[in-house]
């Protein structure tokens, strides 16, 4: 979450005959900037993200301000864990325990051909497990028990040297044993670049949207006074 912070020296002026609803209208100011930086956010992501459905989008969010406590949020949820880590940077981002990491990109057969392009649903990770998805089987990799990733065989087709294996027709073109390439791995940790510039995008519209909030709060402020 980021904080939106501003002077408030052109309310008290606006308000000086009416000093007890500066702070009323210091909130309603500050709550339109968190809504319009809100949006801001949300539309840059599909510049940033690979967005899959609704849910990437529906985790900006803000924490309304209010005239005691005058300090409006903007931010991502908790569950859209990975966002922060976009924005600031993570020498070593830890997904939550029992999630791998994002598909790397690679060659035919890999989940993500190229960053931009959306990991098909049946080959996100909780499907690909050890399954056969179009001319590629993907199986699980271990080591000492230890499952270290979801790979598949990558090398060229050949002819096959039988027809038949465990009683069931082989095809005629077949993927020989090695190499293998990794679709998934299930590290601990992972370094993130920051390429969100989500900061520099609320400074913006905070910069930019400010003096029309105050105009319009005070409006408001003179309006509601009792």
């Amino acid at each position: 979450m980021f904080e939106i912070r501003i002077d408030d020296s052109e309310i008290e002026r606006e308000l000086r005959a009416m000093p007890g609803q500066v702070a009323f209208a210091m909130s309603v100011a500050l709550n339109g900037v968190a809504w319009k930086a809100r949006e801001a956010l949300r539309g840059s992501l599909g510049k940033h993200f690979t967005l899959r459905n609704a849910f990437t989008l529906s985790g900006i969010t803000i924490e309304k301000g209010t005239k005691a406590t005058l300090d409006a949020k903007v931010g991502e949820l908790d569950t859209r864990w990975w966002m922060a880590s976009q924005a600031l940077g993570d020498a070593a981002r830890q997904p939550p325990k029992g999630v791998a990491h994002v598909a790397e990109t690679g060659e035919d057969g890999s989940p993500r051909p190229a960053s931009d392009k959306v990991i098909p649903r049946g080959l996100r990770v909780d499907r690909i497990d050890k399954g056969q998805r179009g001319a590629f089987a993907y199986f699980v990799l271990r080591r000492d028990g230890e499952a270290l990733g979801i790979f598949y065989r990558s090398g060229a087709e050949r002819p096959s040297k039988r027809a038949f294996m465990n009683g069931r027709p082989v095809p005629a073109m077949v993927r020989p044993r090695f190499p293998i390439t990794k679709a998934y791995t299930f590290a601990d940790a992972v370094r993130i670049r920051p390429a969100w510039p989500m900061e520099q995008i609320v400074a913006a519209v905070v910069d930019r949207e400010w003096p029309d909030a105050v105009q319009k709060a005070v409006i408001k402020a003179l309006w509601s006074a009792k």
